[in-house]
């Protein structure tokens, strides 16, 4: 079902859907080749931000705009080397080191290598400037009691201020530059050119130990305006505390795992619009499971008002070294009426190494199929991580939109809920209401 309020909105989706079924008709090869120009055009776009950030030195985003390539694209050489100069600019060379080193392990590259090189400190210097210290600081009459008690007293001071610390950086930094979220707005749409939702801001963000290894990250859940001036990124950054300095470890787009060499459709990251028409939840939760800090992300959108269709995605990343990490993901790789296609994937550090169809709507492939149902097939994926989800799921979940963890069931940190409503409709007069909610449950977002 299609609805428009006037001729010349009829007439101008008339055209999309043509345009739509020549897409179709060419095929995988004219998808995948979208696929890679579409990520050409935001590498190209960010490059372009961070040395403009740069040159305003605004080392911050620029490190973060670098991130971003880096997300997309591992083996990004020019990346690598724009995020180590720029912790070079800010006085970080250690930091530069440690990029400079994971770059020249994704690629292999000489020019890296090079780079490398010219900035590592030698060891010679390291222990030379150690004892320098070590014989000044002789000097001082302490024992070895005194030390140890002194040592103990800095650590808890430091283990409890870095709370202070990543809270001031959110307030003092990360706020200004993004906003907040608005968490209650609804508007009335009566085309798709209409803007009602502010779709900008920090959504949440919360202080734990995401990779279990005794000290507190920050993760941060944001929108960042991308692809279009109505059009917003959902995305999430891990913050560190490194020689007493708040700094950005790793970020990625809100975005379910998609392997174009195994078929399927193609994926871009989850975007709010201006001109949101899209009924919508986007859920992310923390879950551990066996020591295993699983960071749950789920998206489900139902296209309602101006067009039908429907999309969900549930995968969950892992923090370590870091970095973010894909662990699994349950990712819709076909659509339409009755051509719903869901795999499986399954990742060791990092990388995937299996996938599995597990459910097939089409009548002529659902052989191929691991489950016969939706329903099974999802409880069944999820069951091989012990992450418990509901056992109530309908494939169609347009009354039932929340997230699909078995609250009760699991160790669970709730990080936002989103979702986005259509409250009244018309259709014959096409008039639409919305309503966007969202839920934060991490530290308080006040400007």
């Amino acid at each position: 079902m299609i609805t428009y309020n006037s001729q010349v909105n009829l007439k101008k989706k008339i055209l999309l859907v043509i345009i739509g079924l020549e897409i179709v008709i060419i095929g995988g090869i004219a998808a995948f080749v979208f696929y890679l120009s579409s990520d050409t055009v935001r590498i190209n776009r960010q490059m372009e931000q961070a040395q403009r950030f740069m040159l305003e030195e605004d080392y911050e985003q620029a490190i973060a705009s670098y991130q971003f390539v880096i997300d997309i694209d591992p083996k990004n050489v020019e990346a690598y080397l724009g995020m180590a100069e720029t912790y070079i600019a800010a006085d970080e060379q250690e930091k530069a080191v440690k990029i400079l080193e994971r770059g020249v392990k994704r690629t292999d590259s000489e020019e890296l290598q090079e780079a490398l090189d010219k900035y590592t400190i030698e060891p010679a210097q390291e222990t030379e400037t150690k004892t320098e210290m070590e014989s000044e600081s002789s000097d001082e009459a302490q024992t070895k009691e005194e030390t140890a008690l002194s040592v103990q007293s800095e650590e808890q001071i430091s283990e409890q201020s870095h709370g202070d610390m990543f809270r001031e950086y959110l307030a003092g930094t990360l706020i200004p530059a993004y906003g907040v979220f608005d968490p209650y707005q609804s508007g009335t749409m009566h085309s798709m050119e209409e803007k009602w939702l502010d779709p900008a801001g920090v959504m949440d963000a919360m202080i734990f130990d995401f990779d279990q290894d005794g000290q507190d990250e920050m993760l941060v859940c944001y929108t960042q305006q991308d692809g279009g001036e109505t059009s917003y990124v959902v995305n999430m950054a891990m913050y560190e505390i490194t020689d007493g300095k708040v700094e950005l470890a790793s970020s990625v787009p809100f975005v379910a795992y998609h392997d174009m060499q195994q078929g399927g459709v193609w994926s871009q990251p989850v975007a709010l619009s201006e001109e949101e028409w899209c009924e919508m939840s986007l859920n992310a939760s923390v879950v551990n499971v066996n020591g295993i800090c699983y960071i749950l992300c789920e998206q489900y959108m139902l296209y309602s008002a101006f067009a039908d269709g429907q999309t969900q995605d549930y995968w969950a990343l892992t923090y370590q070294n870091g970095t973010f990490q894909y662990a699994l993901s349950f990712t819709q790789v076909g659509g339409g009426s009755a051509e719903f296609k869901y795999a499986g994937y399954d990742f060791t550090d990092g990388n995937c190494t299996n996938w599995q169809i597990y459910y097939n709507e089409s009548y002529e492939d659902e052989e191929s199929a691991m489950y016969d149902t939706f329903e099974s097939a999802i409880i069944a994926f999820f069951d091989k991580y012990n992450i418990h989800i509901r056992t109530d799921i309908d494939h169609y979940r347009k009354d039932n939109k929340g997230t699909i963890l078995s609250l009760g069931e699991n160790d669970i940190i709730r990080l936002f809920d989103f979702a986005n409503d259509m409250q009244n409709y018309d259709y014959n007069e096409g008039i639409y209401d919305f309503r966007a909610t969202l839920t934060s449950y991490g530290e308080p977002l006040n400007n």
